[in-house]
């Protein structure tokens, strides 16, 4: 199973796949992290933008989930979550795909 993650900087591109591989260890699953899709924070607040990094990513060969991780900033999470969280799930069509917000 392999984890496909869509971030915002070049911190999250180095240290998700780490943090992914230590949770996954605590709870006794083994699960590989693909290479971080990075994309600004401005692009991952626009369907197409969202749309783009989530094909690439379940065109993986292996893509099992993808999960996208990134800074709200001045947005209120509550109300820009289910919005991009909409717009991966239709990207993403029948991959489990989850948007978390900083």
């Amino acid at each position: 199973m392999t984890v496909w993650p869509i971030v915002e900087g070049h911190g999250e591109v180095h240290a998700l796949p780490i943090l992914l591989r230590r949770l996954a260890a605590e709870a006794h699953v083994y699960v590989e992290v693909g290479a971080p899709i990075r994309k600004r924070r401005g692009q991952l607040v626009t369907s197409a933008a969202i749309e783009q990094a989530v094909g690439i990513a379940v065109r993986q060969r292996d893509c099992a989930a993808v999960l996208i991780l990134f800074d709200g900033d001045d947005d209120c999470p509550a109300e820009l979550g289910p919005t991009v969280q909409g717009w991966a799930t239709a990207a993403a069509r029948d991959i489990p795909t989850e948007v978390v917000i900083a």
